[in-house]
């Protein structure tokens, strides 16, 4: 397996850095216990190159030293739910939730002027980071989709939530589809607005679009019945060899 150090200029701020499987269109990437796994989305403000590129540029070096690192970008093909139209998301590494911190706190002097100029970069700007409980191994594949949904479920119904998405799992698997990561509230969660955090997301592998296509005809595909609010997406990862 090789590592690359590459240059981000797409939708986030964050240093990098990637794994690469054997195959130029597979990523393997593992995250260990007490890292953090992030996913950045964002939309733009238009002809804003070039204060996005200074944004960029006075945060790599803080971020790269820190040991933060880009896995890759999946760009959006469809906009199943919600408001967030994003056309992609970054996943990130973090070495831990303290990195977050110093990047905020300790750092915050070396790029606190360009952080306040992120409203004038992107409309919206979504960090939703996810501390691992335990070790995690990704193998993503630029052949195959993958579906991201966020659940705001309302209170008092998360036991109906957890029996709901244990059917729902029990299902995927006879369309081809494969749960790689869930998680109730993010870690931390980072908005350019006043967005609450959502209660739950779900990462789903799908063999094919049409795979994908035939399980939500499904009854069991339809969204749970109590939620607050609701956002997912079908991309697809675009793995450099």
């Amino acid at each position: 397996m090789k590592t690359k150090i590459l240059k981000l200029t797409t939708v986030i701020a964050l240093s990098i850095g990637f794994n690469v499987a054997v195959s130029a269109n597979t990523l393997t990437h593992k995250f260990k216990q007490g890292e953090v796994m992030c996913l950045v989305s964002s939309i733009n403000h238009a002809n804003n190159t070039d204060i996005k590129n200074a944004y960029f540029q006075g945060v790599f070096p803080i971020a790269e030293q820190l040991g933060f690192e880009f896995i890759v970008n999946l760009y959006v093909d469809k906009q199943i739910a919600g408001d967030h139209a994003a056309p992609a998301f970054s996943l990130i590494k973090l070495p831990s939730t303290q990195a977050k911190i110093d990047i905020n706190n300790k750092h915050l002097a070396q790029w606190g002027h360009l952080r306040k100029q992120r409203p004038q970069i992107w409309k919206e700007l979504v960090a939703r980071e996810y501390e691992m409980k335990k070790d995690l191994t990704l193998d993503l594949d630029d052949e195959k989709y993958y579906q991201v949904e966020t659940f705001w479920v309302q209170q008092d119904r998360d036991l109906e939530f957890t029996q709901f998405r244990d059917e729902v799992e029990k299902t995927v698997g006879n369309y081809q589809g494969k749960i790689l990561y869930k998680d109730g509230l993010p870690s931390d969660y980072e908005t350019l607005g006043n967005n609450r955090a959502p209660s739950h997301m779900v990462i789903t592998e799908w063999q094919s679009k049409a795979a994908f296509e035939k399980f939500v005809k499904q009854k069991i595909a339809q969204p749970f019945e109590y939620l607050g609010g609701y956002n997912a997406w079908l991309m697809k990862p675009r793995i450099q060899s």
